[in-house]
């Protein structure tokens, strides 16, 4: 997804691939576009990830989001943007600002001069009159997403170039779906086509990777849980539990899943348990968890007790391997990167990458 070439003279740098933010903004200003996303649910997963950037870099004093969702108006936009702030640590959301650049007119929040420029410039591109304008050609849909992580799974194991069929055949979308996919990839140079008809990622996609982690909360639709037992937190316990009366739909990820793939992955302990279900039909019920641990509820995402996280897994095949050490299978790499991106763990994140990225490399 090709960003806007944005021109504002030496106040507006672009970032080096993999920034988890695409433009640098004189006086230590941090801009983010997500111009073709699709509703509320993106917004506030964009805000998140645009937060976590402003406390992971404090020389940072503000960063801005633009956006264009066509499918809310104005007024709703306004009173969403103040509600996801709510959410925030006063000292973060105090740092957010929004332009928006949907509609005959753009406005900005706060309304500033600088902020008020930089959205008539984003919104020339955006509008396609400004020079050099790209609008993103595709979403990051949900069966985009699927089949993405399928390729980023094949490539990170291993695993040699996919067949267009292998790929149907994994994610469960029609052949057309896969191509246009596919194509945007290549278009991307993330993907490549072989001679026999075949593709591979050419190196870790790291501007694919950074949209989707953007979206991933709205993507994977986590529920999660909190133990109402009063007892002090122990997922491994937890697992344990769990995986003696799990069927075969569950999975193990996050830090359990990295100490599978990755023998040296460093970290103390077990912060929540992160399972995955298997529900290609979209449609997965919490019984296996309650029913092993009856004093597990269903908490909200900002709850300070969380202990599980589930993810419905929505692809035809779930691609889970077997453990040998834990009493349910294991998600594969790529989920196991969303889960530690989704617990704050991008260090370590990176850190897996980098492993694996290198096995991949020999």
């Amino acid at each position: 997804m090709e960003r806007p070439i944005l021109e504002l003279g030496d106040d507006l740098r672009p970032t080096p691939a993999g920034s988890p933010y695409d433009y640098d903004w004189k006086g230590g200003r941090a801009l983010e576009l997500k111009l073709n996303i699709q509703g509320v649910r993106d917004l506030q997963a964009a805000t998140v990830q645009l937060a976590r950037v402003l406390s992971d870099k404090p020389e940072l004093r503000q960063g801005v989001l633009a956006v264009r969702i066509p499918s809310i108006s104005s007024d709703r936009l306004r009173k969403e943007w103040a509600s996801v702030k709510s959410l925030l640590r006063p000292t973060l959301a105090s740092k957010l600002a929004l332009i928006s650049v949907g509609g005959n007119q753009p406005w900005t929040d706060p309304t500033e001069p600088d902020l008020e420029k930089l959205a008539a410039v984003i919104h020339s591109h955006a509008a396609g009159t400004g020079r050099q304008a790209s609008i993103p050609r595709q979403a990051i849909t949900p069966k985009f997403f699927e089949i993405f992580k399928i390729l980023l799974n094949h490539w990170l194991r291993n695993r040699g170039p996919m067949q267009i069929a292998e790929i149907i055949a994994q994610s469960g979308s029609s052949y057309p779906t896969v191509a246009e996919a596919v194509n945007h990839l290549v278009e991307k140079h993330e993907l490549v086509r072989q001679n026999n008809r075949r593709v591979e990622m050419s190196a870790f996609p790291r501007n694919t990777w950074g949209e989707v982690l953007a979206l991933s909360f709205s993507l994977r639709m986590p529920t999660h849980f909190a133990d109402t037992s009063g007892r002090p937190s122990d997922p491994q316990a937890l697992l344990k539990r769990i995986g003696a009366k799990a069927p075969a739909e569950l999975a193990v990820g996050g830090v359990v899943a990295a100490r599978h793939w990755d023998t040296n992955f460093d970290l103390n302990g077990i912060p929540r348990l992160d399972l995955s279900i298997h529900a290609p039909n979209q449609v997965f019920g919490t019984v296996a968890i309650t029913k092993a641990d009856p004093a597990l509820t269903i908490v909200g995402s900002r709850s300070p007790n969380i202990v599980l996280a589930l993810h419905p897994l929505l692809r035809k095949e779930a691609l889970f391997e077997q453990s040998t050490k834990d009493p349910l299978s294991v998600v594969d790499p790529v989920e196991t990167l969303l889960d530690l991106h989704e617990l704050g763990l991008t260090t370590q994140a990176e850190e897996l990458v980098g492993r694996m990225t290198e096995r991949t490399a020999r």
